[in-house]
């Protein structure tokens, strides 16, 4: 497997104490491309991703990001430019729109947190008309946003989401994709997204990885991803 380019997860078995959930992983995950993971509930999805973060008590096997092991606690993943969205929250719920973004960037120098944080209240138009409010007080569509804005404010290098989708109006599917999309035309960044809306995820995405019981059983790129293909991973 060549380890120079993009994520190449080789081996990669992860769960919890008594109970193993993904086995045996091993695929490339495309630089500058959005992948696409699929499967039923409980077949080991969230779970690669929480893998790769070093999230889960019990994992064996490797990971690489741009041809170097990812051995870091999750904690730093951040400054290797790999960020994590997962479904619950992803910011803190008593802050401000402005804060919360503010703190996603705190990194950076004071001049640079401005420009960002314009960047981002420009971009995702809807935080911006509520800039001043706490993100307790947002709807579940704009702390989705909230939360993705916060991940992408600085662009990572990988992105890794989880269901940023689930919960958001048809209106708000298609916002949210279009900015899935941007992130990657624009600024390059290498996404991982765990999707059940697949019609409408495989219309942005590059490849699909299917997922069955903890195994993967397709990886192809998104064109390809037909009818059988589908079965496989959902109903045989």
């Amino acid at each position: 497997m060549d380890k120079s380019t993009g994520l190449n997860i080789d081996l990669l078995s992860g769960g919890y104490v008594n109970r193993k959930v993904i086995e045996d992983i091993s695929c490339h995950i495309p630089k500058g491309q959005i992948t696409l993971l699929v499967g039923r509930n409980g077949s080991g999805k969230s779970t690669l991703l929480r893998a790769i973060m070093g999230l889960l008590p019990e994992s064996s096997g490797s990971v690489f990001w741009e041809g170097t092991r990812l051995a870091c606690p999750p904690h730093k993943m951040r400054q290797q430019g790999i960020i994590y969205v997962p479904q619950r929250k992803a910011f803190f719920s008593t802050l401000s729109i402005v804060t919360n973004l503010e703190l996603a960037c705190t990194q950076k120098a004071r001049n640079d947190r401005r420009r960002l944080i314009k960047l981002a209240l420009q971009r995702f138009s809807s935080l911006n008309d509520n800039a001043r409010r706490t993100a307790v007080s947002l709807s579940g569509g704009e702390r989705k946003l909230l939360a993705f804005a916060c991940g992408v404010i600085v662009p990572p290098s990988l992105l890794l989401a989880d269901e940023p989708l689930a919960g958001l109006s048809p209106r708000a599917r298609s916002t949210m994709l279009g900015h899935l999309k941007h992130a990657t035309q624009e600024s390059g960044v290498t996404i991982l997204l765990v999707e059940h809306d697949v019609l409408k995820a495989t219309r942005i995405a590059d490849r699909v990885i299917g997922f069955r019981e903890g195994r993967l059983v397709v990886d192809c790129p998104s064109s390809e991803f037909d009818d059988s293909l589908q079965r496989r991973v959902f109903l045989d």
